[in-house]
């Protein structure tokens, strides 16, 4: 949630730029919905307090989720305050009176009390986090894993600042410095103003838009070094890896070896096109999963790219962007009130509401898909009494529900708990003992996602037919 709550921050300033003009600078009330965040923090960090007293004398996990659950809701109303702060009250114009409107910078310093409050949040749940790796840690000596000290709380606090925070951030920011330096440069050159240059009106926003590109291109670069990664070159690991990859025939980097101290279970793909797309997996993954559970990790990170989920994630939420505008202006055309100035932000706010709630459920869906796609792996490369037949199997199915819940109960995450990006690993558990027994060609989640995908084809044909065909309308008029 933490990366969405960021992406939101740059969006509300983006629209701020983009469609509201009433609002003087330095406005006098612009900060007052600030004065929330020090209270929420509180509540926080008594949840926190309280729910690490009751675990410690019940034992109960239930403590833990109380606490998540009231984290999650106090970030929330954080970013819609700052959110309000800068949409409605003029708090970016304000900090741009304090500190003048640098390149990046005053963006930055209005989106600050956010990031300062999530960092605090860390701060207060670090003692029950702690807790609970602490239990990890006696399982860990049952098992013979691998040994890793606790990370003290400075530490843990950078670990999920720059795992969930910087996720987000570093590459918004390269895209927000990117589009306020285009026109900084050109004002500096003398291609804009009165003598501006002739080339350069129809230039700058391809120019703009290429840079954005770019930075979408080779910011996950940037997140391998801030991540803390390193390369495997050899190992039984090297080897299982390449083997998925070369099978499926994708083009990754790696797999690289993310260090997290043996704080975190995680693996990923990362970036949008090859050479600036890389698979990570985290240090305590590689170490406290089995072969096979780690292959099937392996095939379901492979899956988002030989599946291209991610470009037709980018698809998706265009097409619902284009559907939800011709419907905005269908209804402005009916209701005259819509078409007002005023009614502008309200529509673009539930424009991008609904265009979330979108990204969300196309993304669990793809997720669906992915698990599905390490099954059908697994089937064909783990022995079983089903070998010969094109199904999936039982013994891909519990090393995919296994690996899944090592990785929540590793990572101290409730099984049920609801992600809004993959959805509760409960209910993908329960959606791989379902596809038990059956055939490789048949899976309900592929017709699923194929009718997505069939959805936004369709949308963004539409949407393009209709921008163009009054250019070629007028054009044969001519």
């Amino acid at each position: 949630m933490v990366p969405v709550l960021v992406i939101a921050m740059f969006i509300a300033m983006h629209l701020r730029e983009a469609v509201v003009h009433d609002i003087a600078p330095g406005s006098s009330h612009a900060a007052w919905p600030l004065a929330s965040l020090p209270v929420l923090w509180l509540i926080v960090h008594g949840a926190s307090t309280l729910s690490g007293r009751a675990l410690d004398r019940t034992g109960n996990l239930a403590a833990f989720a109380l606490s998540d659950r009231v984290t999650s809701a106090a970030r929330l109303l954080a970013a819609a305050a700052v959110g309000y702060s800068i949409l409605s009250l003029g708090w970016l114009e304000t900090v741009r009176a304090s500190i003048g409107d640098w390149v990046l910078l005053d963006e930055l310093a209005a989106i600050s009390p956010l990031l300062l409050f999530l960092a605090l949040t860390w701060t207060s749940t670090y003692a029950l986090e702690r807790r609970l790796k602490e239990a990890v840690m006696l399982r860990a000596l049952d098992e013979g894993w691998p040994m890793h000290p606790p990370l003290g709380r400075s530490a843990f606090v950078w670990s999920h600042f720059r795992h969930e925070v910087l996720l987000s951030l570093l590459p918004l920011s390269l895209i927000s410095a990117w589009e306020e330096a285009v026109p900084a440069a050109a004002r500096a050159l003398g291609l804009s103003g009165p003598r501006a240059a002739g080339w350069w009106a129809p230039a700058e926003g391809p120019v703009t838009w290429l840079g954005v590109l770019a930075c979408l291109i080779v910011a996950p670069a940037l997140m391998c070094i801030a991540w803390d990664t390193v390369r495997i070159d050899s190992g039984a690991v090297h080897e299982r890896v390449r083997r998925v990859i070369s099978r499926y025939r994708v083009r990754v980097r790696g797999p690289l070896l993310w260090r997290t101290h043996g704080s975190m279970l995680n693996g990923a793909v990362i970036g949008l096109l090859w050479p600036f797309r890389y698979l990570l997996f985290t240090d305590a993954l590689i170490e406290r999963l089995s072969g096979p559970q780690f292959e099937g990790v392996v095939a379901h990170e492979i899956a988002h790219v030989r599946l291209r989920h991610v470009p037709w994630m980018g698809a998706g939420v265009l097409a619902c962007v284009v559907a939800l505008g011709a419907a905005a202006e269908i209804l402005a055309r009916s209701t005259p009130v819509l078409a007002t100035a005023d009614a502008t932000l309200p529509v673009t706010i539930a424009t991008l509401a609904v265009t979330l709630l979108v990204f969300g459920w196309i993304s669990r869906r793809f997720e669906w898909q992915a698990d599905a796609f390490a099954a059908r792996h697994l089937s064909t490369t783990i022995p079983s009494e089903s070998d010969g037949a094109a199904v999936i199997t039982p013994e891909a199915v519990a090393l995919m529900r296994s690996a899944l819940g090592c990785v929540a109960d590793l990572n101290g995450l409730p099984r049920k708990r609801f992600d809004f990006r993959h959805g509760s690993v409960a209910d993908r558990q329960r959606r791989l003992t379902d596809l038990q027994g059956v055939r490789h060609g048949s899976l309900p989640i592929d017709r699923t996602v194929w009718r997505i995908k069939l959805a936004t084809a369709a949308v963004l044909g539409a949407g393009l037919v209709l921008a163009f065909a009054p250019l070629v309308l007028r054009g044969a008029d001519a």
